[in-house]
């Protein structure tokens, strides 16, 4: 699943039938809190309305058609209406969810978005998700408070934290090699004489179907990968060896300058 890269074992996962499958939501926005056990892959499914999944613990890798995610705990992901979508937890995910039918926010949400939840936002959909009623008073104090937290969810800023695939088979094959092996040093030029093509086609199909440069998606890919290497509780020394950056110095700069933060406070500013 999301990424096929770093989890092989993803195959022989148990599989999850955690998804929804209410023939209509009772409210306009419906809220579900649920766990996502550590080695599980949800396969692909839909859902007929808008989601707003937020992962209160855990990391997970969300894969959609032409893009992969990685959630982080403490970060949140948007996916429009009728998104075929595959869910891999590494580790236990604590999921806070809410599943979303009101016309305005369905048309506003037309693609996948991992966001950065404000502490605001984050007492507010906890409180929602523990506290009120799947038949709840849409025109009381429950209400607003649902509209206060669709406004707010509306304004959190993009994370850094998705990876588009090309749509190229051969441009795939070269990203899931990359995937498979994130610290491949190999060039731009190297991959061009692979698949027989020259670097300058190479970089220009991969720019317009991924709307990155080679080097910025490869960049990207390293980092994120990083984030699960963290989880696990490697040193920054060794992630920056094993993603095939020149020195830990190099690692910390790439790393600050996508996420803002060095990597050592990176979860902990998540708490």
């Amino acid at each position: 699943m999301a990424h096929a890269h770093a989890h092989a074992h993803a195959d022989r996962a148990p599989r999850l039938a955690q998804t929804l499958t209410l023939p209509a939501l009772p409210r306009a926005v419906y809220f579900r809190a649920y766990r996502i056990p550590a080695g599980t892959l949800v396969e692909p499914h839909a859902h007929d309305w808008c989601q707003f999944a937020f992962a209160r613990r855990g990391i997970m890798h969300v894969r959609v058609s032409h893009s992969g995610l990685v959630v982080p705990p403490q970060y949140g992901m948007w996916l429009p209406a009728g998104t075929p979508h595959s869910v891999w937890a590494p580790e236990d995910v604590d999921l806070e969810s809410l599943y979303i039918a009101a016309p305005a926010i369905t048309a506003a949400i037309t693609q996948c978005r991992v966001v950065v939840v404000t502490d605001l936002v984050r007492a507010l959909i906890h409180h929602l998700c523990t506290t009120i009623g799947e038949d709840y008073d849409e025109h009381g104090k429950d209400g607003l408070k649902v509209r206060v937290l669709l406004d707010l969810l509306s304004e959190l800023r993009d994370a850094p934290l998705t990876l588009p695939l090309p749509e190229d088979t051969n441009l795939r094959h070269l990203c899931e090699q990359l995937q498979a092996d994130p610290g491949n040093a190999s060039g731009v030029g190297d991959w061009a004489s692979t698949l027989n093509m020259s670097e300058r086609t190479l970089a220009r199909r991969f720019l317009k179907q991924t709307g990155m440069t080679f080097h910025h998606w490869k960049q990207r890919l390293r980092l994120l990968r990083s984030l699960d290497m963290l989880k696990d509780g490697a040193s920054v020394t060794a992630v920056a060896i094993d993603l095939g950056y020149s020195s830990t110095s190099a690692f910390i700069f790439a790393f600050r300058s996508l996420f803002g933060c060095a990597p050592g406070q990176f979860y902990s500013d998540a708490r």
